[in-house]
């Protein structure tokens, strides 16, 4: 396995909708800004590699079906990846990619919406990953 940097914007590229999870349907959509995320690395041969996607950082987070609240991780900080959840899947829309990798606690990095103009997802802070996936070797 080799050193990965991911590092996830400060500055929205574009906005995304979603609603707030998971009991907040009822109360509309919401409009969420969407990130770019470099990946920084090493290719198997030893040359530098740098990709770069596009993610959702912040979510609305709604328990009583009647108030929501913005959440994610917003302070700059830096995270070692805790581990590979291969059991996970999407709790807010239909994905067949599972998977995650734990950044910290409940903060997981995992699939998001491939078409921000007809999938709406809901999230609670996960770094979700925008976009149909691409294997690519880093």
């Amino acid at each position: 396995m080799r050193n990965v940097s991911l590092i996830v914007g400060a500055t929205p590229l574009r906005y995304a909708y979603t609603w707030a999870y998971p009991n907040g349907e009822t109360l509309g959509l919401f409009i969420t800004p969407v990130y770019q995320i470099e990946i920084h690395g090493k290719r198997a041969d030893g040359t530098s590699a740098s990709k770069f996607y596009e993610a959702l950082r912040f979510g609305v987070h709604c328990t009583d079906g009647k108030t929501a609240q913005v959440v994610g991780l917003a302070k700059y900080q830096q995270h070692r990846i805790k581990s590979w959840i291969p059991t996970y899947t999407v709790h807010s829309a239909v994905s067949t990619e599972n998977g995650a990798w734990q950044v910290y606690k409940d903060f997981l990095i995992h699939d998001g919406p491939d078409n921000l103009k007809t999938d709406v997802y809901a999230t609670i802070g996960c770094i979700e990953i925008v976009g149909v996936p691409r294997v690519h070797a880093v």
